[in-house]
């Protein structure tokens, strides 16, 4: 298991992933490589190293796309995400959101109608989003248009985010 995280531009993007390029879990601080690190290694309970060199090439593949999305970029992301050690629960709402494109949003209640649940539970869920960019759960929001939460950095970000994204200020509230 490899941890990778680096700096790029105004922010510092980390990934997790193992030795056949599945990513484990994604992180991105404002503040620090270490917080990213830390935050990507969450609920990872396997030993992580430093990549070797080819390992290196496909993390920072993955880390430029990362920040692609934080710009607010449309990507082809092309990755195998790790869902296996998640629920089958949290991996339905993460599937569903992974097929956000940009510049759409949907609301937790559309997720959990589409599922069979609360909202309050779609959004337990992505609360604990391991792939974070990855599976833009900046792209969910409330049934009233407003942010609701984004557990990682607050709601400034996510608003930033669908800022850069829609190309314009995000403003859906009713």
């Amino acid at each position: 298991m490899f941890v990778y995280s680096r700096s790029l531009g105004d922010a510092y993007f980390s990934v997790v992933f193992d030795d056949r390029q599945r990513i484990w879990a994604s992180a991105f601080s404002l503040k620090s490589e270490e917080e990213a690190k830390s935050t990507s290694l969450r609920g990872v309970e396997e030993p992580v190293v430093e990549p070797p060199r080819e390992g290196k090439k496909f993390a920072m593949s993955v880390l430029r796309t990362m920040r692609t999305i934080f710009n607010g970029g449309e990507v082809d992301k092309g990755f195998e995400l790790y869902f296996d050690r998640l629920s089958d629960f949290s991996r339905k709402v993460l599937e569903v959101t992974a097929g956000i494109p940009k510049g759409k949003v949907l609301t937790y209640g559309a997720i959990g109608r589409m599922l069979k649940t609360s909202p309050r539970a779609v959004g337990g869920a992505l609360s604990r989003n391991p792939f974070v960019l990855l599976v833009p759960c900046h792209r969910v929001v409330k049934s009233d248009g407003s942010l609701g939460g984004y557990s990682i950095l607050g709601q400034e970000v996510k608003r930033g985010i669908l800022d850069r994204e829609f190309g314009k200020p995000y403003s859906l509230c009713k």
